[in-house]
């Protein structure tokens, strides 16, 4: 991931992990467009399939019921309904998405849980992560990092 941040070139990245397979078109002129007029979004991410337990009824609704625990928790985190995508402050994905560069330009950072670590960082500089609602994915692979 590290490496990732350091060679972005351009306003926009599209990273995509070798684990998921294209199960339809993804236009990306859509994608930069929301970015474009989004500017509180460091990401807009592609839809894949449910892959752990609490996403069993669906990676957004899954969103959802991580929100409803942290607010149980006392921390308060946002779902936004944007027609075609939503916005939310849980948490960034390295699931196929177009990355905003300027959201990225401190890297990555080099410690363990390094994804629920950039996650934070960007919440606290005030971002939010976009998600589409259509499904064009599949992840193929296993669950089989951790601490990143």
């Amino acid at each position: 991931m590290q490496l990732a941040c350091t060679v972005m070139a351009g306003d926009y990245t599209l990273f995509v992990e070798e684990d998921f397979q294209f199960i339809a078109d993804v236009d990306l002129k859509e994608l930069t467009d929301i970015l474009d007029t989004e500017r509180d979004l460091a990401q807009i991410a592609l839809l894949r399939d449910p892959f752990y337990d609490y996403e069993t009824d669906g990676v957004l609704e899954g969103l959802e019921v991580c929100r409803q625990r942290l607010e149980a928790l006392g921390k308060h985190r946002v779902i936004e309904d944007r027609g075609d995508h939503i916005a939310q402050d849980l948490v960034h994905t390295t699931n196929p998405a177009v990355w905003r560069r300027e959201a990225w330009l401190d890297g990555w950072p080099q410690q363990p849980d390094s994804e629920r670590v950039k996650s934070t960082q960007l919440r606290q500089q005030g971002w939010k992560f976009g998600w589409m609602k259509t499904q064009t994915l599949l992840h193929t692979g296993q669950h089989e990092g951790t601490g990143y």
